[in-house]
């Protein structure tokens, strides 16, 4: 017999049990010793009946009942087959740690035990869930206590809560998933394990995304992104950018921080476009540049690369950069000439607009000169408006005449065009 006993039997001579009724003092020691020794001595099962009169007539006589209860049920319940008789058992230890509760009190740690076998043992009873969510929201009152193997457990059975017994507020709901997050940063800067709680993490993300249903939101972004300095970064932003895209949150500064992580852990041509289409927008026009141009590095189709020297080319010309543009623009055409017409056009548009930065004043003629080259892009894009506009600016055939010179005789353009073509005019109307 343990010392603890022996000197509780002491005590017991002045114990008076409120609720033991007509049970003397000697029947609730000898019930309290026949536990006890079978507790000792390992038959669990043979001191269930002592256990369950000392929970019932003496339950304030010491908390070692309530302790050996909770010990002697649960293992009891796992080793029998007969579920009637485990749930019975579980029920019973249940019992046995509100009893100590009322009498004793629980302590941080014993709170916590009792939440995680509301989910180890009754995750599929609805007539549980809202005592394991009460339980549950007890332990996070103290953030500081809760141990690891409540983080993903406190998710689910407010997921279960919620889903057969009371749906949670948005709120409610942002308040589970954010104190579950304090506590594995607290865990963290405690010297935790950073990747063990970083796996937690993920699953409480997939459980909260759930438990959001439909209540998803740009805000919840915002709770999400902080996955991205976890060691899960990449799931953690393709599931930002997937989200991004069925709330049409647009470009959020998490939605960028996640492009960005993809990019740089599973890099492929359309997170550079899009980042480059961004840098774009911003008028950070060189740094676009750079991002088609990795994205070009990455793409193996023709057709695809085209399209993203074309982009290229149109951003050189924006920033001013005309023979960069073209170079783009012809290297579109050369990968893929059935879609050559608008890179065709597109040059046709940077010689019509360099008239000022080429002309020299001496010749109307040779200044014009840019218009003819001008206009065999566009005939080569079958432009007709291009053509149009391009055959307003020829010289007139009396203009041709006065400087000696007759349609058709090759010309050359010098300036940044440097082509040579040959000479157009037009009627004097």
């Amino acid at each position: 017999m343990r010392v603890k006993y022996i000197f509780l039997f002491i005590l017991a001579i002045s114990y008076i049990n409120a609720s033991a009724q007509s049970v003397s003092e000697q029947e609730i020691k000898n019930q309290f010793a026949s536990a006890s020794d079978d507790v000792d001595l390992g038959n669990h099962a043979k001191a269930i009946p002592a256990l369950h009169w000392l929970l019932k007539h003496a339950p304030s006589f010491s908390q070692s009942i309530q302790n050996d209860a909770i010990e002697v049920f649960e293992l009891v319940a796992n080793e029998t087959k007969d579920e009637k008789k485990k749930a019975m058992l579980l029920d019973s230890m249940l019992i046995a740690y509100e009893s100590k509760r009322e009498h004793f009190g629980l302590s941080d740690l014993a709170k916590n035990k009792l939440a995680f076998r509301y989910y180890k043992y009754f995750r599929n009873s609805p007539e549980k869930y809202k005592a394991a969510f009460e339980a549950f929201t007890d332990v996070y009152s103290k953030p500081e206590t809760v141990i690891n193997n409540n983080l993903v457990p406190y998710i689910y059975m407010t997921k279960q809560y919620n889903d057969a017994i009371s749906q949670l507020s948005i709120d409610d709901k942002n308040k589970v998933y954010d104190g579950i997050q304090l506590v594995v940063e607290m865990k963290k800067v405690k010297g935790g394990d950073n990747s063990r709680l970083d796996k937690y993490m993920a699953t409480v993300d997939n459980l909260y995304v759930r438990l959001l249903g439909e209540d998803i939101s740009c805000d919840v972004m915002t709770r999400l992104a902080k996955g991205l300095d976890r060691s899960d970064s990449v799931k953690v932003s393709k599931r930002l950018m997937s989200l991004t895209l069925e709330t049409k949150c647009g470009r959020t500064s998490e939605y960028e921080r996640a492009l960005s992580t993809l990019a740089r852990n599973e890099p492929n041509p359309g997170l550079f476009k899009i980042l480059a289409q961004y840098s774009a927008v911003d008028k950070e026009y060189q740094e676009a540049i750079s991002f088609y141009q990795r994205a070009l590095a990455l793409e193996t189709d023709d057709a695809k690369k085209a399209n993203i020297h074309f982009d290229i080319a149109q951003l050189y010309y924006i920033d001013m950069d005309k023979p960069a543009a073209r170079k783009n623009a012809l290297a579109s055409i050369a990968l893929d000439t059935k879609s050559s017409a608008k890179a065709y056009s597109f040059i046709g548009n940077l010689y019509m607009d360099s008239y000022n930065e080429c002309s020299e004043g001496n010749n109307p003629v040779a200044d014009r000169a840019v218009f003819f080259v001008a206009y065999e892009m566009f005939e080569k894009a079958k432009d007709l408006a291009g053509m149009e506009e391009a055959r307003k600016q020829f010289p007139t055939k009396s203009e041709a005449f006065g400087y000696d010179i007759v349609a058709g005789n090759s010309i050359s353009v010098g300036c940044w065009i440097n082509a040579k073509t040959k000479v157009r005019t037009r009627s004097s109307n």
